[in-house]
């Protein structure tokens, strides 16, 4: 259809954010980054 596809996996993997919370900080500032990317 055209559109790009993104995809990010943690290195723990599995079905949270993380294993403890500094990766699930670091995950969510790379999805904040991801968006200020693409809507400014």
């Amino acid at each position: 259809m055209g559109y790009e596809a993104h995809l990010y996996e943690l290195a723990s993997g599995g079905h949270g954010y993380g294993r403890d919370y500094k990766e699930r900080a670091g995950s969510q500032v790379l999805g904040f980054q991801f968006l200020k990317s693409k809507i400014g």
